[in-house]
């Protein structure tokens, strides 16, 4: 037995869980941003996939690259949001990123997260 009675090591094991609880919850404030890249063909695989997924994914979001040609209107948002549980916008410049959202990149456009969104 110890001069404290046995005190210090328990206070010592509750530090330690202390710790290890503020790591994980570090951890998960962490911004994770899935990229999904598909052909023109590719809409039946994006809508089977994201539409798998419940309305939240943590502190995640989706940006979905589809090529199309630079000429065509994309109708990408509008298909996925009737189908899948998450928000779905098309990207803009300048805009942040939300957790539990997809991304559409538009079309004849490249897409740079720094800071937000840069189309």
């Amino acid at each position: 037995m110890s001069d404290d009675g046995g005190f210090a090591s328990g206070a010592q094991n509750s530090n330690a869980g202390s710790e290890k609880n503020q790591n994980k919850s570090e951890a998960m404030k962490k911004h994770v941003i899935i990229a999904i890249g598909a052909s023109a063909g590719g809409l039946e695989a994006i809508k089977e996939l994201l539409g798998s997924l419940p309305a939240t994914i943590g502190n995640a979001s989706i940006i979905v690259a589809q090529h199309v040609s630079p000429t065509h209107k994309s109708m990408l948002v509008q298909l996925l949001a009737r189908d899948i549980s998450l928000n779905v916008v098309e990207a803009m410049d300048a805009a942040s990123i939300e957790a539990n959202t997809v991304y559409i990149t538009p079309p004849d456009k490249q897409i740079i997260i720094d800071n937000g969104i840069s189309v």
